[in-house]
């Protein structure tokens, strides 16, 4: 860019809109064994806004007792679930990738943590097994999205211990973790129910793969899904929102079936009746990672997804797009709970 690398820094904890400001930092320089990223597209997460505005995660995550003054004086460049760039310039030793091609940016804990460097700004520098070739025939709109959500439902998918045929169920079943679950474990063989808060997605979530949606502001679900499953119910519950509607997935599923809770959408506690425990019903929690940090399981995973949305076996809805300039407008609309496709923040 011509006025320099533009940023979105936060050198406090606070609301966004007061704490987030664009500010322009100095281009970094190539260096041997690492790759000059021009930044195009960008996600923007719900964690994004809880990272600069939860004083209590921001410690936990920044370990803020000994990087207070790091956060005060330089700040943080927000942004932690990568993007889309154009590998610009290529340092010494570097094979993976070419100038001018370009590159999904691997930066979700290893660059993000240790250097406060996201991908709101225009320019990054990563190390070469960061910069990931995009396929040719891969979008970009894609292409900016692909670790994150991708890498947890591809990991998850591979834990399941359900037979195929079987039932499953996933709550926030319209979020983009939903909908690529339901995209590959129906795919794979696997009966999914899906729980929503809406009635206008059902349509959409059954053309994806879902045998049943419901509405769990509407219908009881543990009753529901003993109709849909015979009386027997669910093999296994699948969490993203924990709270009291936990509660209600352990109700869902069989004597002795499991509870996986990857996700705290509505809350960081779990219910759990004391009936369902004493079925046997299995609690526990997930997380994608050792898909991040194994490099066996993480080449695995890169090659597999990229097939994934190359053969069309997962698609995504339409993502909506504001310049990195624009991103107060950008964060509201992500906070938007009626939000079906990703909001991204884009250098033209």
């Amino acid at each position: 860019m011509e006025h320099g690398n533009r940023a979105l820094v936060f050198k406090e904890i606070g609301e966004f809109e007061k704490v987030l400001h664009l500010l322009f930092l100095p281009k970094p320089q190539i260096s041997p064994g690492h790759v000059l990223v021009r930044i195009v597209l960008r996600p923007v997460h719900q964690f994004d806004l809880v990272l600069c505005s939860d004083l209590s995660v921001a410690e936990v995550f920044f370990d803020l007792s000994k990087n207070s003054e790091t956060l005060k004086n330089t700040g943080v460049v927000a942004g932690h679930e990568g993007g889309l760039g154009i590998a610009e310039e290529i340092g010494d030793g570097v094979t993976l990738c070419s100038p001018g091609q370009r590159v999904h940016l691997d930066i979700t804990f290893s660059y993000f943590l240790p250097y406060f460097q996201g991908s709101w700004q225009d320019y990054i520098l990563i190390k070469e097994e960061s910069a990931i070739p995009v396929p040719d025939k891969i979008e970009d709109d894609i292409a900016a999205q692909f670790s994150s959500n991708p890498w947890t439902v591809y990991g998850l998918c591979k834990e399941i211990d359900s037979p195929k045929g079987g039932y499953i169920l996933i709550t926030a079943a319209a979020s983009t973790v939903g909908r690529l679950f339901i995209q590959l474990a129906a795919h794979e063989g696997y009966n999914i129910i899906a729980i929503v808060r809406r009635e206008d997605v059902k349509e959409e979530l059954i053309s994806l793969g879902a045998v049943a949606v419901i509405n769990s502001a509407l219908e009881d679900v543990p009753k529901v899904v003993k109709q849909i499953t015979n009386g027997e119910g669910a093999y296994l519950g699948i969490d993203l929102v924990g709270g009291t509607l936990t509660k209600s997935v352990a109700a869902s599923v069989r004597d002795g079936g499991q509870v996986m809770v990857i996700g705290e959408l509505g809350s960081g506690d779990v219910v759990i009746s004391q009936k369902d425990l004493w079925r046997k019903v299995e609690i526990s929690s997930w997380n994608a990672s050792s898909y991040f940090l194994e490099k066996e399981k993480k080449e695995a995973a890169i090659k597999a997804c990229w097939k994934l949305f190359e053969e069309g076996i997962w698609t995504l809805p339409p993502a909506l797009k504001f310049d990195l300039s624009d991103f107060k407008q950008a964060l509201h609309e992500t906070r938007k709970s009626a939000r079906a496709g990703k909001v991204l923040l884009q250098t033209k």
